[in-house]
Formats: C-alpha cells, structure tokens, sequence
C-alpha cells in the first residue's frame, strides 16, 4: 500500500515539472568570418551584378542597407537577401565599365545571436583589367578648437563638377574618433576635395546644422597624397526666416530659424521709434517691447540680421500687441545682470557690464556709488548704451577691495518693476600680483586679432588687434588659452569661407597646451603656429 502511494506522488511530481535549458556560459564575442566571396576579393574584369558572401555562422544584415559604403556610387540600387550563412546582393543595373568598386560593409553584417559585427569586411573588385590603387590619405579637425572630428564625411568629386553641393561625392570615407580618413583604390584623376557632416546621410552637403571643409585647387591624383590638416567649421550660410510670432499684452516675440549676431530695425509706419517701441536679439528669439500705449495697432517692421558667417537677411513683420482684460500687474524685482559676480578677483582697471531682461525707462545712476578699502568715494564713467546695457569703468587706487553699491528703486522698465540693492564686494589685485603673457605667430607681416580666453575657451576675456606680436597685461592668476585669427582683410573680425567661391576661411591658430599664469609672473616668449 505505502508503495503504490509512493508511485502514485512520484508520477504527480513527474507530470508537473518542467524542462529548462541549461544556464550559464559565456556570451559568444566572437565575429562572424567570411569563409568564401563571389567574387573573390580583387577580382579583374568582374562583369556579373550579384555578390554573395559565406559566413562561417548565421548572420544578420539587416541594417547593411545604412551601413554598406559602396565607392564610387554604383548608382543603382540593390537587393539584399539573407538565407542562413549567405548574404547575397544583386544590383538592378550593371556596374560601370573599366572601374574599381570598393564595398565597406562596416558593421553591416552580424552574427544572428550575439549580433557581433564581422571585423574589417571589405571587398574590392574591377570592371575593367587594372585595379585602381592610389590612396589620400589625412586627417580631418575642427577649425576652432583644434580637436580632431569624428564622422565627418570626406568626398572627391570630379574636378569640373559644380556645384558640389547638389551632388553626391564619387569616392567618400568616413573619419575615425582620431579625425583620420584613408580613400583607397582611386583612380588617378583629378579631383575637388569637400568635407561635411553629413547629418541626414543623404550624402550632400546640405549647409544647415552641418560642418564644412574644402580644398580651394583641384587634386591631381597621380600617386599616394597625405594630406595636411583639413580644418571644418560650422556653415549654416541658408536663409533666417520667421518660425513663429508670439503677441502679449506688452511684449511681441520673433523666433527665428537660426540664431543672429546683430539685428537693426526699422517701422514703415512709426518715426519716433525710440520712445513707442525698443527691442532686443537673444539669441533665436528678436522681441519687441511696447514702451507707450499710444503704440499704432499695427507696426510694419523692416528687420535686417546678420549671423556669424556675415550671411545677412531681410525679414519684414507686422508688430502688433495682443488686447488683454484690464487688470492691475503684480510689481515685480527688475533683475540687475552683471558681468562681475560678487568676491571675483580683479584688477584695478575694472569694467561692469550691466545687463536689464527688459527696457530701462527710468534710471537715476546719480546714485550709484563705488567706494575703496580706505573708504574713499571714486568717481565712475557710467555709459548708457542702450535701455538695456549699462558700461560702469573705474580705474581704482583701491589696494585691497573695492565696493559698488547700485540702491534700491533706481531704475524701472516699462512695466513699472524696480531694482532692489545690488552690493558687489571684490578683491583687487595689484600689478605685482597679476600676470603676463606675450607673444607672436610666425607671420609677422599680416594684421591678426589675439584672443584671451579661459581654459575651455568658452568665455572671451579680452581681445586686441596686432602685427607683429600681442601683449595682455595684468592678467588675475589662472589657467588660460590664446586664440589667433589671421585678420587677412583687415576688418576686425573673422570672415568665413564661401564654397560657392572656393574661398577658405580666415586661418585660426591656438595654443596647444593651457596656459598658467601665476602672481608677478611675465611669459613673453609664447610662440602660436
């Protein structure tokens, strides 16, 4: 009895129970290898339009379609199909004749459980009886910080094909983390050399949110070239246009596509513009502020912008104020925006710059008032540059701290809101306290603009026009970096290039390592090239 119980419980647990595959192992790391290609790789005289390619495991290819680079650009399309270890492609159209195709696969093709990419997959072959074999090779970075760019794609395209915008590159590679290129199996040729962040990969240039760099001359590729550095920068050179207008009660936004450096304004229909109307540019946004109600319905605007490529636009906009219910504003703090925080170190020649969110339509700078360690009361220069900016200059024979002390109820902008006390207390530094930094770039002849900037240079401290060599005096101790722009037109600021004209960019030169200036230390050796 007890013994067929015990059966009877053991077929019970036997019927439950569940098969589990067994655990554990290692994940598989290892690529899938190509074990045959038709046709092989560097095959002459190849006249077929399918490729197939045997792996020694099952593979996956289905993104092969973004990372397949076929150069030159076959163009025709192809089909992919995948049947166990086999991926094979077959073209719609034959290949070009006499010419030297060279398909990267990248990462196109994994393996099916572990989608391990095949390492360095590449297949080259020839339509004709000779294999082209030149190579150009170099290094790609950015113009401004000197860093080496990643995904840049560098195109050649036949020397007498304008404009290269609209057109696709014959042969084109992909940089690497460290900025290099390597175009291989070229034919000897010449070409034009662009470089561009190819952002929507249709493999144009398409200028709007992506780098540029070229070569102003034709290649003549006849052996293996290695390149000097190719240097990129940003190239928006499309069209600002309006995205959006916002209207409110007293303040009327532009969004625009882009953002500008510098916009001036005019009315059509309104003379006295300073008084009924002031605006200002942040960025993306333009906004205009109603200063009086007697302000016309309807504005007419006439807006000129400029970014920093000196591409300059035209826009035109009604200006108008949305009618709001009458209601009593909540009065407000108005904000008092400095360039100097409170405990910054400076030196004894000091500039504030003030900055108002919103019109200034009351200020009474009488008050403000600037006193030393010794308590003494020092005459400042106040500079009104518009309703919104403010320039305070001091030269201080404050030996160890200074005060500006701006009181409350001083100024208000146009909605009635006042400033509370802004009290800024700052060390000074002596001139055996501060640095200097001195130098030069191998061109001596050709007018150029010395940067100072911070360490990131992400913050412009100061900037002067030179020859021969550039001198900052008095510089707070920090660690600090020079940037140089080869002023070639002598204007003032850096130019752009323009591809449409092959012409390049002003040059950029910086210094390679940061620069850290100490208490009563002079360097004037610094050489930038």
């Amino acid at each position: 009895m007890k013994l067929l119980y015990f059966l009877i419980i053991s077929l019970i647990a036997l019927s439950c129970a569940q098969i589990v595959a067994p655990t554990g192992g290692q994940n598989d790391k290892t690529p899938p290898e190509l074990v045959s290609s038709f046709p092989e790789n560097k095959t002459r005289n190849f006249k077929d339009r399918e490729f197939k390619l045997t792996f020694n495991e099952l593979v996956d290819a289905s993104s092969i379609n973004s990372e397949l680079f076929i150069v030159p650009d076959p163009g025709s399309p192809y089909e992919t199909k995948v049947k166990n270890n086999t991926v094979t492609l077959k073209f719609d159209k034959p290949l070009a004749e006499n010419t030297t195709y060279t398909l990267n696969f990248r990462n196109g093709i994994k393996d099916l459980t572990e989608k391990n990419p095949a390492r360095n997959l590449k297949l080259v072959i020839s339509t004709g009886d000779q294999l082209d074999s030149l190579q150009l090779s170099g290094t790609v970075n950015d113009l401004f910080t000197k860093e080496p760019k990643l995904d840049v794609t560098v195109g050649l395209y036949p020397a007498d094909t304008l404009p290269f915008a609209k057109k696709k590159p014959l042969y084109f590679v992909k940089t690497d983390s460290s900025g290099k290129f390597a175009l291989e199996n070229l034919k000897n040729n010449k070409y034009f050399l662009l470089a561009f962040t190819d952002k929507n990969n249709n493999l144009r240039f398409d200028q709007k949110e992506e780098y540029l760099g070229f070569l102003p001359d034709s290649l003549d590729l006849q052996s293996n070239i290695q390149l000097p550095d190719l240097e990129v920068y940003p190239s928006d050179r499309s069209r600002n246009r309006i995205k959006r207008a916002i209207s409110r009660k007293d303040e009327f936004t532009i969004q625009l596509d882009k953002r500008a450096l510098k916009a001036d304004v005019s009315y059509e229909n309104l003379a006295d513009t300073t008084t009924y109307l002031s605006h200002h540019l942040a960025g993306n946004n333009l906004l205009f502020y109603k200063l009086k109600k007697s302000v016309p319905d309807t504005v007419n605007a006439v807006i000129l912008l400029q970014d920093s490529l000196l591409v300059t636009d035209t826009l035109r906009q009604k200006i108008y104020f949305k009618e709001e219910r009458s209601r009593k504003k909540k009065t407000e703090t108005l904000p008092i925006n400095s360039n100097i925080r409170n405990g910054q170190e400076l030196t004894t020649d000091i500039t504030y710059k003030l900055f108002f969110d919103k019109p200034v339509i009351r200020m009474d700078t009488g008050k403000i008032r600037f006193l030393t360690d010794t308590l003494e009361k020092e005459k400042v220069n106040i500079q009104v540059i518009d309703n919104q900016h403010i320039n305070i200059k001091i030269k201080t024979r404050a030996q160890k701290e200074t005060e500006l002390t701006i009181p409350p109820n001083i100024f208000e902008n146009f909605q009635g809101d006042t400033n509370a006390v802004l009290v800024l207390k700052n060390p000074i530094l002596q001139t055996d306290q501060t640095g200097l930094l001195e130098g030069e770039t191998p061109d001596t002849e050709m007018p150029k603009i010395a940067i100072l900037q911070d360490e990131q240079r992400t913050k412009e401290l100061a900037r002067q026009r030179f020859t021969k060599k550039f001198l900052f005096e008095n510089i707070i101790p920090g660690t600090y970096s020079i940037t140089v722009i080869y002023d070639k037109n002598d204007n003032g600021i850096w130019d752009p290039g323009d591809l449409e004209k092959l012409t390049l960019p002003e040059k950029i030169v910086t210094t390679k390592e940061p620069l850290r200036v100490r208490a009563n230390y002079e360097f004037r050796t610094l050489k930038i090239e």
